[in-house]
């Protein structure tokens, strides 16, 4: 089974499509956890048997939002890792894929030239990243404008 952990901050114009494409292009048995880092709006998307929303609500007036993603990632993995899901035993999980919510899955199985690709990474590495491109396949944020 694969986990995959998206954080979502009012990235709502694309996260549909990237829900819609991993529902529909994903070959193996997966969870899609959404963490919305705090964007204070509703997701065009609802939970479902293979998907769930974690919100963080933790944004104070007068106090600029700071980006929360990693805490947000790993509620999502924590939260995924529970022994218990729904009073149900958790299933474990194989694979963990973290996917920007701007990174929108193209191609039927997917998932599986990721697992595939793992063998080919050094053992050092802690994430398979995939670049976003526009649709004349150029290079996009965040990947050309990095602070």
């Amino acid at each position: 089974m694969i986990l995959i952990l998206t954080p979502v901050y009012k990235s709502f114009d694309t996260v549909k499509l990237l829900c819609d494409a991993v529902d529909s292009l994903t070959e193996n048995d997966y969870l899609h956890i959404l963490i919305d880092d705090d964007s204070g709006e509703e997701l065009p998307i609802k939970p479902s048997k293979n998907r769930r929303i974690i919100q963080i609500k933790r944004d104070v007036e007068g106090v600029i939002h700071k980006n929360g993603a990693a805490n947000a990632i790993q509620l999502g993995y924590d939260f995924a890792h529970q022994t218990y899901f729904n009073e149900q035993p958790n299933p474990s999980y194989e694979h963990i894929f973290v996917i920007e919510s701007d990174v929108i899955p193209l191609d039927k199985g997917w998932d599986q030239k990721q697992i595939v690709a793992l063998k080919d990474i050094p053992s050092d590495w802690a994430t398979l990243d995939v670049q976003s491109v526009d649709e004349e396949g150029n290079v996009t944020y965040p990947c050309t404008v990095a602070p």
